[in-house]
């Protein structure tokens, strides 16, 4: 992308992207590549650690997608890219001070929370956010310490999406497969300990409705003594009252019909989607969770499921909540509370929404448009946010003519031990190694203190 002839060609620029994910890295691209003026990218993390979800929230039986960060790699060696990691804007830079240092501030910071439920029990030992369980499992400094209890032989999960598989197929998969990934060594001895047999996994809504891809149940499906289990009765009645489906939802339908017509072989474990139902109440003895009650629902003429005063409850000792991310508020900067984001117009942060912009502020990734799309799909929403940086230099929004400096010296001046991408390299390189030495693909380290102590002795 290259700018157009504006006031602000041949002038250096300076611009801080906050997020070293795979939107915050895909912004950086954009900004540096094929542009004629000097440009400075200081895309600032608050772990050592870079590349977001790719290393935190893809699960360790993915491999092939963490392969992304190749691409991401080669984005950090550009010409005016610097990685500022263990730094947490917030507590060691204030928002304004970047305003204030940089022409031009792109916040990518995800969605680090999650929607409740808002039923009874929900905070039980053993009920979880998915974000927090991915986290545990993908070894991320803030969710190490999650207590999950052992000896779990029934897991439930709620909600149809991709992450509910990831969770599933966790849940679910042979032990000693796992062992050979980079899953946490933490999560891998509390769930060698917990024989899940089988997992529900609950939509409030019809089969129609699932937003899984086929090629996701496909996966579940393909682990070796695992099957998936669908009620033959609920497809059938969604086909019924599907009358136009789209190709995607008859296929759907169809290969869930194939499932539904399996009869379950002995000694596999299920991974069993039970449609039109909703929790509505988790049980527990003490503090730990032992089941979930849950209540039938039925589609009404709007496509909205209505409870049927009809109850079940099943057994089970894990939860998951997966029902959607949400951002976090940033203080100094709009929030939308209503849809977990940061209020914006194509990129450009607005005080609130369909309200006027906030000069020289912007937003990229999930933090922009909620938790939706896969990784590449942050590429072509970083490109966009960047049209609109690019539109407002030109358009002498962005004032550019005022020299910026950045935010080293003031880092410095606060003791802030900053980790650079050669850094990073360094605890690469000794993850991996310690992976080869136990038969992983790398072992984690899993806190900050351990990442910056491998520093100290690479």
């Amino acid at each position: 992308m290259s700018a157009s002839s504006g006031g602000w060609q041949g002038a250096p620029i300076r611009i801080a992207v906050v997020g070293s994910g795979p939107a915050g890295m895909y912004t950086a691209e954009a900004l540096l590549k094929g542009q004629k003026q000097r440009c400075d990218v200081d895309v600032i993390e608050r772990l050592p650690t870079p590349f977001g979800l790719v290393r935190s929230g893809v699960a360790p039986d993915h491999q092939k997608i963490k392969g992304v960060t190749k691409v991401l790699t080669k984005i950090a060696k550009m010409k005016g890219f610097r990685f500022l990691g263990n730094v947490e804007v917030g507590v060691d830079l204030a928002i304004q001070e970047l305003r204030d240092n940089y022409h031009a501030v792109v916040l990518a910071v995800g969605c680090e929370s999650d929607r409740s439920l808002g039923v009874p029990g929900e905070d039980a030992l053993g009920s979880y956010p998915a974000v927090s369980f991915v986290g545990w499992y993908n070894g991320h400094p803030d969710h190490r310490d999650l207590k999950v209890p052992p000896e779990t032989t029934r897991a439930a999960i709620v909600g149809v999406g991709d992450v509910a598989t990831d969770l599933t197929r966790i849940a679910l998969t042979d032990r000693d497969a796992l062992a050979r990934t980079d899953i946490a060594e933490h999560a891998l001895e509390i769930l060698r300990k917990s024989p899940v047999h089988e997992v529900l996994i609950f939509g409030r809504r019809g089969p129609e409705h699932m937003k899984l891809a086929i090629r996701e149940l496909r996966a579940i499906d393909a682990l070796d003594g695992v099957q998936v289990a669908v009620d033959a009765e609920e497809v059938a009645a969604a086909q019924a009252r599907v009358e136009s489906p789209s190709t995607a939802t008859q296929k759907k339908l169809e290969y869930l019909a194939e499932l539904a017509a399996r009869p379950l072989a002995e000694g596999v474990r299920v991974a069993r989607f039970m449609f039109l139902r909703s929790p509505k109440r988790l049980i527990t003895e003490g503090e730990r969770l032992v089941g979930v009650e849950v209540e039938r629902n039925r589609m009404s003429s709007d496509s909205r499921p209505t409870g049927t005063g009809e109850f079940e409850r099943f057994d089970v000792q894990w939860l998951f909540r997966a029902i959607g991310y949400r951002g976090v508020p940033l203080e100094g900067v709009p929030f939308d509370d209503a849809w977990g984001t940061i209020p914006n117009n194509d990129g450009r942060v607005c005080e609130r929404r369909d309200g006027p912009p906030v000069p020289g502020l912007y937003v990229a990734g999930w933090i922009k448009r909620g938790p939706t799309g896969v990784i590449g799909t942050n590429r072509a929403d970083a490109v966009v946010t960047v049209s609109k940086i690019l539109a407002d230099l030109d358009g002498g929004i962005i004032d550019v003519d005022a020299p910026k400096k950045g935010c080293e010296e003031i880092l410095k001046e606060r003791g802030v031990r900053v980790v650079g991408f050669d850094d990073w390299e360094r605890i690469d390189r000794a993850e991996l190694e310690r992976g080869k030495r136990s038969g992983k693909v790398r072992e984690k380290f899993v806190d900050v203190k351990a990442m910056l102590e491998a520093l100290d002795e690479a």
